[in-house]
């Protein structure tokens, strides 16, 4: 199963951890290798936005960038 992630921007998508298999076919449909998912929810790796957007797609999603004030 697919969720967004709680976390402050930037918002990564998060697989529930029981269900590597979504994890993998994420991967697949997106392109890149499971590690590569696994890293960015970690948080060990920051994806690009090449990479948000091949995840975007596998989802039938599209990506947006906001900025918004600090404070």
């Amino acid at each position: 199963m697919f969720r967004w992630s709680p976390r402050p921007i930037p918002h990564y998508l998060i697989v529930d951890p029981r269900d590597a298999t979504c994890e993998a076919e994420l991967a697949e449909r997106a392109g890149t290798g499971q590690a590569v998912i696994s890293r960015i929810e970690s948080g060990k790796l920051t994806p690009t936005l090449a990479v948000l957007e091949r995840l975007a797609a596998a989802l039938d999603c599209k990506v947006i960038l906001d900025f918004a004030p600090r404070g």
